[in-house]
């Protein structure tokens, strides 16, 4: 089924090459630059053997798919629509004059968040520009092998989710992960939604500012992010300064209890030695009064024998 359109494989023969932007194609190293948007897709058209189409437009139909078998019964319908795709673009291109072009897939219409199990081959068609869908052409760079017909994505086109996390993009948007720079900081760089002004120096260059609900501020006295609910700005996270003066409050309500508790305990000692001196004085009255006692019972005994 996949070789119905012989007609125009009288005009367009392939050598094709693929590769990742950040790889083959633009300058671009991947030390200094960020994961590419797009794939780079180089190929060559020829209008017969050995000859190049030559300074020609054509459309060129990317897709990509979960299999790599393409079969123009199921996966392409009879007026040249693909049917399922999980994703697909259609762009034009010129050929140089040696029938060389290059493509950026994904160029017209962003790529999809890669899952392994869907976007794992892509499929490219190419048609003269202006020809009907009907006239796609399937380019086959294994046409020995009936169940490859379509280029398998390397890990290398996974490239494009290093920069995601669970399918998130970096950054300060709505559903996008910030994240710190080599200095520790927020990378302004990425603070690209509107709702993020410039910071300003203090609270009162804050209050100032003309701001709507959702606004978000730095303030650099503060070293902290304040929010705007419509009336009042609002620091963002925990007030750890509040926190922090409550924590002193305490502990200066604490030493204040122990330094009474000291004073109490010294009056409590002075007690304690002024009864121990009180009982030290009644055991010598008390061993004074058996001494006396004693003298007396002794004298009047002598007298009775005298008598």
């Amino acid at each position: 089924m996949k070789h119905m359109l012989s007609r125009f494989r009288r005009v367009v023969a392939t050598s094709l090459a693929v590769g990742i932007a950040l790889l083959s194609f633009g300058g671009i190293s991947q030390a200094e630059a960020s994961v590419a948007d797009t794939i780079n897709f180089q190929g060559r058209l020829l209008a017969g053997p050995g000859t190049p189409a030559a300074n020609r437009n054509f459309d060129i139909r990317f897709s990509i798919w979960p299999d790599a078998d393409f079969d123009s019964g199921s996966d392409r319908d009879g007026g040249g629509q693909l049917v399922g795709a999980p994703w697909q673009e259609v762009v034009t291109m010129s050929t140089d004059s040696q029938g060389f072009f290059i493509s950026e897939v994904g160029g017209s219409v962003g790529l999809p968040q890669f899952d392994g199990n869907l976007h794992r081959y892509l499929q490219v068609e190419v048609k003269p520009t202006g020809q009907p869908d009907t006239v796609f052409f399937l380019l086959d760079n294994k046409g020995a092998d009936p169940t490859i017909d379509r280029k398998s994505l390397t890990n290398s086109a996974y490239a494009q989710n290093a920069a995601r996390l669970d399918g998130k993009e970096l950054g300060f948007g709505a559903d996008q992960i910030p994240y710190l720079d080599a200095n520790g900081k927020l990378d302004q760089s990425l603070i690209t939604d509107d709702s993020w002004l410039d910071p300003v120096a203090d609270t009162a260059t804050m209050n100032a500012l003309s701001a709507v609900s959702g606004d978000v501020v730095f303030v650099q006295s503060e070293g902290r992010l304040y929010t705007y609910n419509g009336v009042d700005w609002i620091k963002t996270g925990t007030d750890t300064d509040a926190a922090l003066s409550g924590v002193e409050g305490r502990i200066d309500v604490a030493e204040t209890n122990i330094a009474t508790n000291a004073a109490a305990i010294s009056s409590n000692a002075d007690s304690i030695i002024s009864i121990e001196d009180r009982t030290t004085q009644n055991e010598l009255d008390i061993t004074s009064n058996v001494s006396s006692q004693n003298f007396s019972v002794t004298s009047s005994h002598e007298m009775r024998e005298t008598a």
